[in-house]
């Protein structure tokens, strides 16, 4: 289940707690939770503010004391923010530079967390992109291999948490038709890697509203 960390503006301790704790008595193993927009109020001279990330890290508590694998990413920084929608077919080191940042900043954050925090680098990107070429590709996993190292820089935890990244406008289809594995990004440790596709087939089901 996605959630984003503020309702109403904080973390709240009485909609969170209650709300991450039925879901692990209901049988869900795995909450998704996202740093949220990262183009706006929650920075600062190029960081993430630690008030943004202190409320980020009070949800992430609650779902790990419900006994939740939590999935934490950059989410709804999308159209118009610095990441998703700004995948061209070369690195911008401006992007790059964020993605390191940015990352650097939230593993430090979470590096002695246990197994069950994973950490995804972004959610579906590519919305700009009609048609992946081979640059776009690169591009994208140029990105990914950012994200990687800067979180297995900071160590700790951090040196074999399991990190995902996100196929093709995290279409399944697009992804295996354009990144096949030998465009992955590499990882220093083997086997803690995971790749990631939403699948919204067929519309009429899955996102039609009437």
């Amino acid at each position: 289940m996605p959630v984003s960390p503020m309702r109403n503006g904080t973390a709240s301790a009485s909609f969170w707690k209650p709300v991450l704790r039925t879901l692990s008595v209901s049988g869900t193993r795995t909450s998704a939770l996202t740093v949220g927009r990262l183009d706006g109020g929650h920075t600062s001279g190029g960081k993430v503010t630690e008030t943004w990330l202190d409320s980020v890290k009070t949800v992430v508590d609650y779902a790990m004391r419900a006994g939740l694998y939590t999935i934490l990413n950059i989410h709804h920084e999308g159209e118009g923010g610095w990441f998703q929608t700004n995948i061209g077919t070369s690195v911008n080191s401006t992007v790059d530079n964020k993605m390191k940042t940015y990352w650097t900043q939230i593993a430090n954050k979470f590096k002695n967390y246990n197994e069950r925090l994973i950490f995804a680098g972004a959610n579906e990107p590519g919305p700009n992109v009609n048609t992946w070429t081979a640059q776009h590709v690169s591009t994208l996993m140029h990105y990914y291999q950012t994200f990687i190292d800067a979180v297995r820089a900071t160590g700790g935890n951090n040196a074999t948490r399991t990190l995902i990244i996100q196929g093709l406008n995290t279409d399944i289809d697009k992804s295996v038709a354009s990144a096949p594995v030998s465009t992955f990004p590499k990882d220093k440790v083997t086997g803690y890697l995971m790749f990631e596709v939403h699948y919204y087939d067929p519309y009429q089901y899955t996102l039609m509203t009437s």
